[in-house]
Protein backbone atom coordinates (compact mmCIF):
# COMPACT_ATOMS: atom_id res chain seq x y z
CA UNK A 1 0.00 0.00 0.00
CA UNK A 2 3.14 2.84 0.51
CA UNK A 3 4.05 2.02 -3.09
CA UNK A 4 0.57 3.25 -4.23
CA UNK A 5 0.73 6.33 -1.94
CA UNK A 6 3.86 7.14 -3.16
CA UNK A 7 2.41 6.78 -6.61
CA UNK A 8 4.89 4.28 -7.54
CA UNK A 9 3.79 1.97 -10.51
CA UNK A 10 5.82 -1.23 -8.81
CA UNK A 11 6.71 -1.86 -5.52
CA UNK A 12 10.29 -1.66 -4.45
CA UNK A 13 12.49 -2.85 -1.49
CA UNK A 14 11.74 0.24 0.31
CA UNK A 15 7.92 -0.56 -0.15
CA UNK A 16 8.61 -4.16 1.68
CA UNK A 17 10.81 -2.49 4.49
CA UNK A 18 8.01 0.18 5.40
CA UNK A 19 5.17 -2.99 5.56
CA UNK A 20 7.72 -4.95 7.89
CA UNK A 21 8.21 -2.58 9.78
CA UNK A 22 4.20 -1.59 10.24
CA UNK A 23 3.64 -4.94 10.66
CA UNK A 24 6.30 -5.84 13.73
CA UNK A 25 6.47 -1.95 15.18
CA UNK A 26 3.01 -1.09 14.61
CA UNK A 27 1.63 2.44 13.24
CA UNK A 28 4.16 5.75 13.40
CA UNK A 29 3.09 7.84 15.92
CA UNK A 30 3.71 10.96 13.97
CA UNK A 31 1.70 13.46 16.18
CA UNK A 32 3.42 12.91 19.62
CA UNK A 33 5.97 15.88 20.36
CA UNK A 34 8.62 14.67 22.19
CA UNK A 35 11.09 16.79 24.07
CA UNK A 36 14.98 16.24 23.14
CA UNK A 37 15.69 15.46 26.45
CA UNK A 38 12.93 12.39 25.85
CA UNK A 39 14.76 11.95 22.57
CA UNK A 40 18.01 11.33 24.18
CA UNK A 41 16.66 9.22 26.75
CA UNK A 42 15.02 7.08 24.41
CA UNK A 43 17.96 7.09 22.04
CA UNK A 44 20.30 5.65 25.26
CA UNK A 45 17.82 3.28 26.37
CA UNK A 46 17.80 1.97 22.98
CA UNK A 47 21.01 2.18 22.15
CA UNK A 48 21.55 -0.50 25.44
CA UNK A 49 19.41 -3.17 23.59
CA UNK A 50 20.96 -2.70 20.17
CA UNK A 51 24.35 -3.08 21.47
CA UNK A 52 23.75 -5.89 23.76
CA UNK A 53 21.95 -7.78 20.89
CA UNK A 54 24.96 -7.44 18.76
CA UNK A 55 27.71 -8.00 20.79
CA UNK A 56 26.12 -11.33 22.41
CA UNK A 57 26.77 -14.69 21.92
CA UNK A 58 23.41 -16.15 21.74
CA UNK A 59 21.58 -13.18 21.30
CA UNK A 60 19.10 -13.15 18.25
CA UNK A 61 20.43 -10.58 14.94
CA UNK A 62 19.27 -7.23 15.46
CA UNK A 63 16.58 -5.61 12.49
CA UNK A 64 16.22 -2.46 14.04
CA UNK A 65 16.39 0.05 16.41
CA UNK A 66 14.45 3.52 16.50
CA UNK A 67 13.43 6.31 18.42
CA UNK A 68 10.32 6.89 16.04
CA UNK A 69 7.48 6.19 18.59
CA UNK A 70 5.19 3.95 17.36
CA UNK A 71 2.37 1.61 19.21
CA UNK A 72 2.34 2.35 23.15
CA UNK A 73 6.42 3.15 22.62
CA UNK A 74 8.76 5.71 22.29
CA UNK A 75 11.32 3.92 20.89
CA UNK A 76 12.04 0.11 20.19
CA UNK A 77 14.50 -2.34 18.97
CA UNK A 78 13.25 -5.62 16.97
CA UNK A 79 15.68 -8.46 16.30
CA UNK A 80 15.07 -11.33 13.53
CA UNK A 81 12.77 -13.64 14.06
CA UNK A 82 14.14 -17.21 14.85
CA UNK A 83 12.61 -19.78 13.62
CA UNK A 84 14.35 -22.65 15.78
CA UNK A 85 13.41 -20.64 19.12
CA UNK A 86 9.47 -22.12 18.70
CA UNK A 87 11.17 -25.49 18.72
CA UNK A 88 13.00 -25.36 21.32
CA UNK A 89 16.04 -22.60 22.67
CA UNK A 90 19.04 -22.72 24.96
CA UNK A 91 20.29 -21.61 28.37
CA UNK A 92 22.56 -19.35 26.07
CA UNK A 93 19.85 -17.94 24.57
CA UNK A 94 17.70 -17.36 27.37
CA UNK A 95 20.58 -15.51 29.20
CA UNK A 96 21.09 -13.63 25.80
CA UNK A 97 17.52 -12.87 25.52
CA UNK A 98 18.05 -11.51 29.38
CA UNK A 99 21.24 -9.55 28.93
CA UNK A 100 19.19 -7.91 25.84
CA UNK A 101 16.29 -7.16 27.81
CA UNK A 102 18.28 -5.69 30.62
CA UNK A 103 20.04 -3.65 28.31
CA UNK A 104 18.24 -0.61 27.85
CA UNK A 105 17.89 -0.28 32.16
CA UNK A 106 21.32 -0.90 32.41
CA UNK A 107 21.98 2.08 29.62
CA UNK A 108 19.87 4.35 31.19
CA UNK A 109 21.69 4.00 35.04
CA UNK A 110 25.32 4.14 33.03
CA UNK A 111 24.55 7.23 30.75
CA UNK A 112 21.73 9.12 32.53
CA UNK A 113 22.13 8.39 36.28
CA UNK A 114 20.43 6.02 38.78
CA UNK A 115 18.35 8.43 39.55
CA UNK A 116 16.57 9.55 36.07
CA UNK A 117 15.81 5.60 35.22
CA UNK A 118 12.63 6.10 33.55
CA UNK A 119 9.45 3.91 33.52
CA UNK A 120 9.98 2.72 30.02
CA UNK A 121 12.06 0.16 31.27
CA UNK A 122 9.34 -1.46 33.37
CA UNK A 123 8.16 -3.45 30.54
CA UNK A 124 11.86 -4.82 29.58
CA UNK A 125 12.44 -5.96 33.51
CA UNK A 126 9.12 -7.73 33.47
CA UNK A 127 10.12 -9.47 30.22
CA UNK A 128 13.53 -10.80 31.76
CA UNK A 129 12.03 -11.78 34.71
CA UNK A 130 9.33 -13.73 32.80
CA UNK A 131 12.37 -15.50 31.04
CA UNK A 132 14.41 -16.31 34.28
CA UNK A 133 11.45 -17.62 35.82
CA UNK A 134 11.10 -19.68 32.25
CA UNK A 135 14.45 -20.95 32.53
CA UNK A 136 14.36 -22.14 36.13
CA UNK A 137 10.67 -23.42 36.39
CA UNK A 138 9.58 -24.99 33.33
CA UNK A 139 13.16 -25.43 31.29
CA UNK A 140 15.00 -26.97 34.40
CA UNK A 141 18.14 -24.64 32.86
CA UNK A 142 19.58 -24.31 36.53
CA UNK A 143 18.46 -27.61 38.22
CA UNK A 144 21.59 -27.76 39.58
CA UNK A 145 20.47 -24.86 41.94
CA UNK A 146 16.96 -25.52 42.15
CA UNK A 147 16.29 -29.03 41.28
CA UNK A 148 15.38 -30.33 37.74
CA UNK A 149 11.54 -30.42 38.50
CA UNK A 150 9.24 -28.80 36.28
CA UNK A 151 6.05 -27.13 37.91
CA UNK A 152 4.09 -24.33 38.46
CA UNK A 153 4.01 -21.33 41.17
CA UNK A 154 1.03 -22.83 42.71
CA UNK A 155 2.04 -26.31 42.95
CA UNK A 156 5.50 -25.08 45.18
CA UNK A 157 6.47 -25.39 48.50
CA UNK A 158 6.92 -21.91 50.20
CA UNK A 159 11.02 -23.05 50.56
CA UNK A 160 10.80 -24.24 47.14
CA UNK A 161 9.23 -20.69 45.72
CA UNK A 162 11.86 -18.92 47.64
CA UNK A 163 14.50 -20.75 46.27
CA UNK A 164 13.36 -20.13 43.23
CA UNK A 165 12.94 -16.17 43.99
CA UNK A 166 16.20 -16.15 44.91
CA UNK A 167 18.08 -17.87 41.91
CA UNK A 168 16.08 -15.62 39.85
CA UNK A 169 17.11 -12.52 41.37
CA UNK A 170 20.90 -13.82 40.83
CA UNK A 171 20.57 -14.40 37.37
CA UNK A 172 18.88 -10.69 36.87
CA UNK A 173 21.81 -9.28 39.22
CA UNK A 174 24.99 -11.22 36.94
CA UNK A 175 23.04 -10.08 33.81
CA UNK A 176 22.82 -6.68 35.05
CA UNK A 177 26.54 -7.19 35.84
CA UNK A 178 27.22 -8.85 32.19
CA UNK A 179 25.69 -5.89 30.59
CA UNK A 180 27.07 -3.61 32.46
CA UNK A 181 30.59 -4.86 31.58
CA UNK A 182 29.98 -4.77 27.81
CA UNK A 183 28.15 -1.55 27.52
CA UNK A 184 31.06 0.33 29.64
CA UNK A 185 33.48 -1.99 27.86
CA UNK A 186 31.74 -0.17 23.87
CA UNK A 187 30.76 2.90 25.76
Amino acid sequence: TQAVHEQKETADLSSFEYARDRLMMGIERKTLSMTEKDRLNTAIHEAGHATVCYFTKGAKKLYKATVVARGGSLGATYMEPDDSDMLSTTKIKCLAQIDTAMGGHVAEKLFIGDKKVTTGCSGDLQGATDIAYKAVMRFGMFGEDVGYTSASIEDLSEERRAKIDKHVRRLLQESEQRVEALLLSKG
